[in-house]
C-alpha cells in the first residue's frame, strides 16, 4: 500500500477517550481548533463521511479527501471508497493528517507514525469514545499544555511502535 513519507492522525479527546456526541465534537475550544488548523493547514487531510458532514464543508488551505462508500462528488475535495483509494492519492507527499472519524482512525492506526492527541478537561458521557486498546501501541514523546485557554487542554505527540519515526524515546 503506498502511503505518504508520513501519516499522522490527529484527534481531540476527553479524560476518557470521548470524542463525540451526536455527530460533532462535545466542546468548543478556539484555541484547539487554532492547533488543528495551524497543523493541518497545507497538508492533505483524510477523513470519513460523518466527519465531512459533521465540519460541513471542505477545509479551506487543504488537500480535503473523503473516504465514503455513498458520496461520489463533493465540490473542493476529492472522495474515496477506502483508506487504502487515500492513501495512494496522497503516496510521496510529505505527510497527511487522518482528522476522523473513529473509523477511519482505527483503521489508520496501524499504519501511522504520529498521533496528535489533544486532550480536553471534559469527562461527561458521550455516544463515540476510542476504544481503550487505542494507545496500546502509542508511546507519548511530547507534551503541552494550553496556557492561556479559557478550557483546560494539552497536547499529547504520541509516536506508534514500529514505526520509523519512534526510536524508543518515552515521556516520563
Amino acid at each position: 500500500m503506498s502511503r505518504p513519507v508520513q501519516l499522522n492522525l490527529i484527534l481531540a479527546c476527553g479524560l476518557h477517550g470521548q470524542i463525540g456526541h451526536n455527530g460533532a465534537l462535545p466542546w468548543k475550544i478556539p484555541e484547539e481548533l487554532q492547533f488543528f488548523k495551524d497543523v493541518t493547514s497545507g497538508r492533505p487531510i483524510i477523513m470519513g463521511r460523518g466527519t465531512f458532514e459533521s465540519i460541513g464543508r471542505p477545509l479551506p488551505n487543504r488537500r480535503n479527501i473523503i473516504v465514503s462508500s455513498k458520496l461520489k462528488y463533493i465540490p473542493g475535495a476529492e472522495c474515496v471508497s477506502s483508506l487504502e483509494e487515500a492513501l495512494a492519492k496522497v503516496s510521496g507527499v510529505p505527510e497527511a493528517f487522518v482528522i476522523g472519524g473513529i473509523d477511519l482512525w482505527t483503521e489508520a492506526l496501524p499504519l501511522a507514525d504520529l498521533a496528535l492527541i489533544s486532550q480536553v478537561e471534559f469527562d461527561e458521557e458521550v455516544d463515540t469514545s476510542l476504544p481503550e486498546s487505542f494507545f496500546d501501541d502509542l508511546r507519548a514523546t511530547y507534551y503541552m499544555a494550553a496556557m492561556n485557554a479559557k478550557e483546560k487542554f494539552s497536547i499529547t505527540y504520541w509516536k506508534r511502535k514500529g514505526s520509523p519515526l519512534y526510536s524508543g524515546e518515552e515521556l516520563q
